[in-house]
């Protein structure tokens, strides 16, 4: 009930408030993509019934457990959550991530890309924890699961990659544009290994210097079309790659300029980084777009652990 005297409620959208009188004494709720109406009342569900649904049906409720991967990282996670008695899905946004966990057949796989109005729509399903193992650079995607489990009111753990040791000698940009036009100031062959979502950056650099090597997918293939990017050009390999073969395709095609993000340790930065020293190219790195807070994978699982624990479950 609204408390003072004489006072009235009015439900309409958000372009009819703009012609209603509103002042300090005036309260206004705003729903989400999920709320209607009933009997006359603005509700918004919260995904309760699908837990008080588990509880009728099967007895003790198990930890429901949401993992956004694609990632080396997610995907070990989905291995271990594999030995927990816990109820998981993982999410990956290509096809690509998920062939990667065909060897997890017991898994739940969530494929294709979500925009955080579907993040929220799946997280409305009851879970009890989200754990957001994607990768370092998809700063938009973590940004759409923090807000998708901060409005569903789940728990989220964000699994970060250390940051690499990046000493004075290389070329430190913040993004793809700042390296294509550094690009523009150095001489010889480039191997871009960005990923191909970053081609349209490189448009003005010359395509007979420039080499990229992308993931084997139609994706990707697709995206050096559109970049115009030569056959002969297209690097199509799947990691990871060691220091040697870094260092036999910079041979191979005279690379004198090795552009990368830092992708850490487990995204085979190092390995870039020794390959681009041992053969004297100039190496230019893509700084990370935010400088997050997280944990470790080691980290993450001893806090699923616990909230398995607090749940009343057990590791067999």
């Amino acid at each position: 009930m609204i408390g003072r005297q004489d006072e009235e409620k009015k439900t309409c959208t958000l372009q009819e408030l703009t012609k209603e009188q509103v002042d300090m004494f005036t309260t206004v709720f705003i729903g989400s993509s999920r709320t209607n109406f009933q009997n006359g009342l603005l509700v918004t569900k919260r995904g309760y019934e699908k837990r008080v649904a588990v509880n009728r049906a099967g007895g003790k409720e198990k930890l429901r457990i949401l993992l956004f991967g694609g990632t080396t990282e997610g995907r070990e996670l989905a291995q271990r959550l594999l030995t927990l008695p816990v109820i998981f899905k993982v999410s990956v946004a290509t096809p690509y991530g998920e062939e990667l966990l065909q060897d997890l057949p017991q898994a739940t796989i969530l494929a294709g890309r979500m925009d955080r109005t579907q993040m929220e729509q799946e997280m409305e399903k009851g879970y009890d924890l989200v754990i957001d193992a994607t990768h370092p650079y998809a700063a938009e995607v973590s940004e759409n699961i923090r807000q998708a489990a901060q409005q569903e009111q789940i728990r989220l753990l964000r699994v970060c990659r250390r940051a690499s040791k990046v000493g004075s000698d290389c070329y430190w940009v913040q993004d793809a544009k700042e390296a294509a036009g550094l690009l523009q100031t150095l001489s010889g062959n480039v191997l871009l290994t960005t990923g191909s979502k970053e081609l349209a950056a490189f448009e003005g650099v010359e395509k007979e210097r420039l080499y990229v090597r992308v993931l084997p997918s139609k994706e990707a293939l697709d995206l050096c079309e559109k970049a115009q990017i030569p056959h002969s050009h297209i690097l199509a390999l799947q990691g990871p790659f060691t220091t040697a073969i870094n260092i036999a395709l910079m041979e191979q095609y005279h690379i004198g300029i090795l552009v990368t993000k830092d992708g850490g340790k487990k995204g085979g930065f190092l390995e870039k980084q020794e390959a681009a020293r041992l053969q004297k190219a100039a190496l230019v790195v893509i700084g990370r777009p935010t400088q997050e807070e997280g944990y470790s994978v080691e980290e993450a699982w001893n806090l699923v652990l616990e909230s398995l624990y607090a749940k009343g479950g057990a590791v067999e």
